[in-house]
């Protein structure tokens, strides 16, 4: 599939192209008299819903089970080589590199793992991505992480069979300002041996989305 991808690649990107919105952190630490985490101020506490041991192990392997959404995933393993192509801003000149993904599905094939290296500005990068399909949920969840920073990224969505595209957002903070950034991500499965991974960010200048890049990956046989 997927990917998930590649946020990294972007980071230049977006790391100047967030919105002037305020990131909301939330934290929740320890009382340290009974162990348990405080809730949240104004986070409301849902009432405890017991079940029985039967109801319990039926929804947990319900929830364990791997589906037709996670081979989907499956059918993605493998190598592939990509012709990555960015901008900085909208209308600005493309940056083009080379990419290599490398994925496989892990945990009893409920998530695929996916590797990237290439270049980013001239610097060596290096990303891991993981996806997988939530059975709770009914959707597609995925984090990433590079050597670019220390922090990681979610987002989550669905897939669109009518164009074989999987359509996922999200958000991260940008460690510059603390501003939140938006983005989104499409996967397409153009066929068994090509596939295309857009994704768009906001314009430094306006705060317009626009697309941030594209990579075109082809599976090496």
């Amino acid at each position: 599939m997927k990917k998930l991808s590649l946020m990294a690649m972007t980071v230049l990107t977006v790391m100047v192209s967030c919105n002037n919105e305020t990131a909301v952190k939330t934290e929740s630490k320890s009382t340290a008299d009974s162990g348990v985490a405080e809730v949240p101020a104004g986070t409301a506490k849902k009432e405890w819903v017991a079940v029985d041991s039967a109801t319990m192990t039926k929804k947990w392997m319900e929830n364990a089970a791997v589906g037709k959404e996670h081979e989907g995933l499956a059918k993605s393993d493998g190598k592939w080589v990509g012709k990555s192509t960015s901008w900085m801003a909208k209308g600005a000149p493309p940056m083009v590199s080379d990419v290599k993904m490398e994925n496989r599905m892990i945990l009893g094939g409920r998530f695929q793992e996916s590797n990237y290296s290439g270049d980013m500005a001239g610097m060596a990068f290096a990303g891991r991505s993981i996806m997988g399909y939530d059975n709770y949920k009914k959707k597609y969840v995925a984090t990433m992480m590079d050597n670019m920073g220390t922090g990681s990224y979610t987002m989550e969505g669905d897939y669109d069979a009518a164009t074989k595209t999987y359509k996922l957002a999200g958000s991260y903070t940008n460690p510059v300002n603390g501003s939140n950034c938006e983005m989104k991500q499409h996967y397409q499965l153009v066929d068994d041996n090509t596939e295309l991974m857009e994704m768009w960010g906001p314009d430094p200048a306006t705060g317009e989305q626009f697309k941030t890049m594209e990579i075109k990956f082809t599976r090496v046989k």
